[in-house]
């Protein structure tokens, strides 16, 4: 009884709103990226040592440096690193990944890739991925 008629003078006493519940952005993170494919040479520091993946081929992508565009955690990317198999399937146009894929051991490759979270997906940017 005290229930209902505490209700009823909440109800009375204020406007009604609706509750709106607004979902955090989760648009990709862009990550500016650079390590070897591998093995890194003697020396070099490993921040990170990723699984990279595209189709059947898993490559093993050794992060020296990295960098995080905009506002936010730098280890976003980095906190579930082990949780799949590969940590990463990349995605974007075929002929660049594949380049990426079928680079020699010891590369280095830089990039801009977009972090999907949620997801264990790297969209890599064909324009700015350098395999040397």
């Amino acid at each position: 009884m005290w229930t209902q008629l505490l209700v009823a003078a909440f109800l009375t006493a204020s406007p009604l709103q609706p509750i709106q519940f607004a979902a955090p952005a989760r648009g990709p993170v862009v990550y500016r990226l650079e390590g070897y494919l591998d093995h890194a040479p003697e020396g070099a520091v490993v921040y990170f040592k990723t699984i990279i993946g595209f189709g059947s081929q898993e490559r093993v992508y050794l992060i020296t440096k990295y960098a995080r565009q905009g506002d936010g955690n730098a280890f976003l990317m980095f906190r579930n690193l082990g949780m799949f198999r590969p940590d990463f399937i990349l995605i974007g146009p075929k002929a660049p990944i594949e380049s990426l894929m079928n680079a020699t051991a010891g590369s280095r490759v830089t990039g801009t890739f977009y972090y999907r979270q949620g997801m264990h997906v790297l969209e890599l940017d064909p324009h700015q991925l350098r395999i040397e």
